[in-house]
């Protein structure tokens, strides 16, 4: 399947919109909760696919740092593929206007 197709369906977008809302709510919570970090991992990625760049560099930032995790490590270079797609989407903000 076309990845564009996937990661934009309106179900994925929607249960992406779910949960942003129950990760912060969660570290709103604890935010110490390391099982945080890995959901950011994944919302960051799917983010990027959806082309929600500045959400998704919301989420870089809270992980910057952390990329022995779920998606980086499906690919033969985890760190590349994160700081491509990082960068991606900090381009992307920047050339909109944002921060």
């Amino acid at each position: 399947m076309d990845p564009d197709v996937f990661y934009k369906s309106p179900e994925l977008i929607a249960e992406v919109d779910a949960c942003l809302i129950d990760v912060a709510a969660a570290a709103a919570a604890d935010p110490e909760d390391r099982r945080i970090v890995r959901v950011r991992h994944l919302l960051a990625w799917l983010l990027y696919w959806q082309d929600r760049y500045e959400a998704a560099l919301e989420q870089y930032r809270a992980i910057d740092g952390y990329i022995d995790s779920a998606p980086w490590t499906y690919s033969g270079d985890p760190k590349a593929r994160y700081i491509q797609s990082r960068d991606f989407c900090a381009a992307q903000v920047l050339a909109a206007g944002g921060n």
